[in-house]
C-alpha cells in the first residue's frame, strides 16, 4: 500500500477493539479524514502521544482506497496546558467539535486549520480567557465557512444599522434587521455586534488580543446558538459544551 505524509489535529476519537482507535484528524494535505491507529492503546506504543485529543503531529500512513492506518507518528505539539484547567479543556473542546461540525469529509481548508491551530495554542499558552478565545473562534469560523451572518445592515430592507445604540437581529433571516422590518428577533447591543464585526477581520496573530466585557460576551454567545440553530441542523449540542460557562 502506498505512503502519504500527513499533518494534522485530532479532533476526535473512538476507541476500537481492544488496544485501537479511529481518529477523526483534520489535516492539511487531505482534509478532514478518519483514519486508523492500531494498538495505540497499548503502554508505551510510540503513536500513542499523537492519538489524543488536540494532538498535533506529523503522521505517515498507509492510504489504501481512500482508507488510512497510521504507520509512524512524531507529535510535534500535545497542548497540555489544555488538559490542565477545566474551562480551557472546555472550550477547546467545543472549538475541535465546531470545527468537526463545519468541515465536511475530505475537506481541506488551510484557513481554518491555521485558525484552529493557534486557536489551541492561545488557549494553551496565553491568559485570554477562554470563553472570549471561543467565541473568537466561532466567529471566525462561520465567515471562513462562508456562512456569516449579516451585521452592517438590514437584511430585509438593506438599511444600515451601525449608527443605532440597539440593533434587532433575526436569526432566522440571517442578520440584522431594522427597527420597520424587525419580527421574530431578539435585541443585541450595538457594541456586541461591532465586536463581532471586528473579530470576523482579525489576523490569527491578533486574536489573543480579544477581551469582552461580561455582557457582551453573553449576548455574543445566545445571539451565535441562536442564528446557528437556525442555520443548522442538529448544531445544539455543539453548543452545549460551552453553555454552562455563561
Amino acid at each position: 500500500m502506498p505512503l502519504c505524509k500527513l499533518t494534522g489535529i485530532i479532533l476526535r476519537y473512538a476507541d476500537y477493539r481492544e488496544v485501537d482507535r479511529i481518529l477523526t484528524l483534520f489535516s492539511r494535505e487531505k482534509g478532514k479524514i478518519a483514519i486508523s491507529a492500531r494498538g495505540c492503546r497499548r503502554q508505551n506504543n510510540p503513536i500513542s502521544g499523537s492519538c489524543q485529543l488536540f494532538a498535533y503531529s506529523e503522521i505517515v500512513a498507509f492510504e489504501n482506497r481512500g482508507r488510512y492506518t497510521i504507520n509512524t507518528a512524531d507529535l510535534c505539539e500535545a497542548f497540555y496546558p489544555i488538559r490542565e484547567d477545566i474551562d480551557r479543556f472546555t472550550c477547546a473542546s467545543f472549538v475541535t467539535t465546531l470545527c468537526d461540525f463545519l468541515i465536511g469529509d475530505d475537506e481541506q481548508s488551510e484557513e481554518m486549520f491555521t485558525l484552529l491551530y493557534h486557536t489551541l495554542s492561545f488557549l494553551s499558552y496565553t491568559d485570554i480567557d477562554p470563553l472570549d478565545m471561543a467565541i473568537c473562534f466561532a466567529v471566525r469560523a462561520l465567515r471562513i465557512s462562508g456562512y456569516m451572518p449579516v451585521l452592517s445592515y438590514c437584511v430585509k430592507c438593506r438599511t444600515r444599522v451601525t449608527a443605532q445604540k440597539t440593533v434587532r437581529f433575526a436569526p432566522d433571516l440571517g442578520g440584522s434587521v431594522c427597527d420597520s422590518c424587525s419580527s421574530e428577533s431578539i435585541t443585541v447591543s450595538a457594541l456586541a455586534l461591532e465586536a463581532m464585526r471586528r473579530m470576523s477581520q482579525l489576523a490569527d496573530k491578533d486574536i489573543r488580543k480579544v477581551k469582552l466585557p461580561e455582557t457582551v460576551r453573553k449576548e455574543l454567545l445566545n445571539l451565535l446558538r441562536a442564528y446557528s440553530m437556525c442555520t443548522f441542523d442538529n448544531i445544539s449540542r455543539v453548543f452545549d459544551i460551552i453553555q454552562h460557562e455563561k
